[in-house]
C-alpha cells in the first residue's frame, strides 16, 4: 500500500480549467503540529481545498447524509442541577475537523469546507490532563488511592481523504467527555514503585454520548 508519510509521491489531479491540483498524503501515523495532545485539529497547513472543490462539485450529494451540525445544550445547567457539582469540569462545543486520527492511529484529511460541514458535538476536560489532575471533592479519599480527571474518546464515522486522495468513511477519535478516575497506588506509595494498579471506577460526573 501507498505511504501516508509527508514524502510520499505527490498524486496529480488536473481540473477543467487545466490548473494541477497535486494531492500529497501527510501525516500518516505522525502527529501534526498543529494537534497540541488532542486527536483533531481545525485548521490544518497545505489543507486540500482545491482537490475536495472538485470532488463535492461532482459528488457532494452523493454524502449529503453525512453533512450538518451536532447539537450542544446552551448552559450547563440544562444537564446539572444547581444543587450538583461535577467531579471534572467539561466544556461542551462543535468543531469542524480538517484533519483527525482514525481508528488506526493514521491522521487523515476530514472533508469541511464550504457548504460541505461535518460539525462534531465534543466534550472536553477544562482543566489539563497532563499532568493529570485531580477531581474536586474527593480529597478526604483513603490513603493508597487518588482520583484523577481524564479525557474519554469515541470514535466517529466522518467522510474523509484516504492516502490516494479519495473520499472514505472512517471511524475517527474525537474527546466525548471528562471522566473522574479512582486510582489504587498504594503499593507505589510504600515502596516506591511506577506500577499502578488502576480501578477504573468512573464517578458519576458527566453526561456521556
Amino acid at each position: 500500500s501507498r505511504s501516508t508519510n509527508e514524502g510520499a509521491d505527490p498524486l496529480v489531479f488536473p481540473d477543467d480549467s487545466g490548473v494541477v491540483e497535486r494531492f500529497i498524503p501527510r501525516f500518516g501515523k505522525r502527529t501534526p503540529d498543529c494537534a497540541k495532545g488532542t486527536t483533531f485539529c481545525e485548521n490544518v497547513d497545505n489543507y486540500p481545498s482545491k482537490h475536495l472543490e472538485n470532488i463535492l462539485e461532482d459528488n457532494g450529494k452523493k454524502f449529503v447524509g453525512l453533512f450538518g451540525n451536532d447539537i450542544t445544550e446552551p448552559n450547563i445547567n440544562h444537564r446539572i442541577d444547581n444543587n450538583e457539582n461535577a467531579l471534572c469540569l467539561s466544556v461542551e462545543q462543535v468543531v469542524y475537523p480538517k484533519t483527525a486520527k482514525n481508528k488506526d492511529d493514521q491522521w487523515l484529511y476530514v472533508v469541511n469546507q464550504g457548504q460541505y460541514r461535518q460539525g462534531i458535538r465534543i466534550e472536553k476536560c477544562v482543566t489539563p490532563t497532563n499532568p493529570p489532575q485531580s477531581c474536586s471533592f474527593t480529597e478526604g479519599f483513603p490513603i493508597g488511592y487518588k482520583t484523577e480527571c481524564r479525557q474519554k474518546h469515541i470514535y466517529r464515522r466522518l467522510l474523509a481523504l484516504n492516502e490516494d486522495g479519495k473520499t472514505i468513511t472512517d471511524s475517527f477519535q474525537l474527546p466525548s467527555c471528562c471522566a473522574c478516575v479512582v486510582i489504587q497506588d498504594g503499593l507505589r506509595s510504600r515502596v516506591g514503585t511506577p506500577s499502578i494498579k488502576e480501578n477504573q471506577t468512573h464517578l458519576n460526573n458527566t453526561k456521556k454520548n
